[in-house]
């Protein structure tokens, strides 16, 4: 949950009216390979749940054939919506440059198109490729593409902002051993991202992130984690 009522950002402060209790929306994730079908009937009966244990926010990967009833049953049950865009983890930041010019375009008509919309109150980066750049690349190759890679999220975060400057913008990562070290990147390359999103399989690298987040700069939470390692840490 967020804890924030009141927060302050670069581009404008953020007020929220009540504490946030939220939870990921995955229903509609792998649609084609999966059997559950997120019809307005199950839209409206997943919604009256969530807010009958007191759910008031939800993250969802958008740009899909969801769109349109996630938003408006959302809407209708008052929970606020973190609206989250996927980049392709086969994306090749130096190369790829059209196919990232298509992606950016598509991220900022759809933060166009939905931005008044008063209970979309976040958007999301929610696939961050420095992974892969990891695991596809060595020094020196690694750095250029990490370079590159680092300046295409910057121009595309401070584009959402020009649009819609007003609301949070977060971007997720994966809990690892240079995670803080990635960390350390965003902020050295001044992108404008409002918070951090921790996706945590499992809490090897748990303490030494918190003390390598404790010196920088961004705030961070809990994006994705599973029950049995959440109920752990309690």
């Amino acid at each position: 949950s967020y804890k924030h009522n009141v927060v302050d950002y670069k581009f404008a402060k953020i007020k929220f009216e009540q504490p946030l209790h939220g939870v990921q929306y995955k229903k509609g994730i792998n649609w084609t390979n999966n059997q559950y079908v997120v019809n307005k009937d199950n839209l409206k009966k997943d919604f009256a749940l969530m807010k009958n244990i007191g759910v008031n926010f939800i993250r969802f990967e958008g740009q899909n054939i969801y769109d349109y009833n996630l938003i408006k049953f959302s809407k209708e049950f008052n929970i606020n919506v973190m609206y989250s865009f996927w980049v392709d983890t086969n994306t090749d930041y130096i190369l790829d440059s059209l196919k990232l010019k298509n992606r950016k375009t598509e991220i900022l008509k759809t933060v166009e198109k939905y931005k008044n919309h008063p209970h979309i109150i976040s958007w999301n980066i929610g696939n961050t490729n420095r992974t892969n750049i990891e695991n596809n690349f060595n020094t020196p190759a690694l750095f250029y593409h990490r370079d590159a890679y680092l300046k295409w999220l910057k121009e595309l975060v401070v584009d959402i902002k020009k649009i819609d400057p007003t609301r949070i913008v977060s971007m997720d990562m994966f809990l690892k051993k240079t995670t803080g070290t990635f960390m350390f990147e965003i902020q050295k390359s001044h992108i404008p991202v409002d918070y951090l999103g921790l996706i945590v399989s499992d809490t090897t690298f748990l303490s030494k992130f918190k003390k390598e987040a404790s010196k920088i700069n961004i705030p961070t939470y809990i994006a994705d984690i599973d029950p049995e390692i959440y109920a752990s840490l309690q």
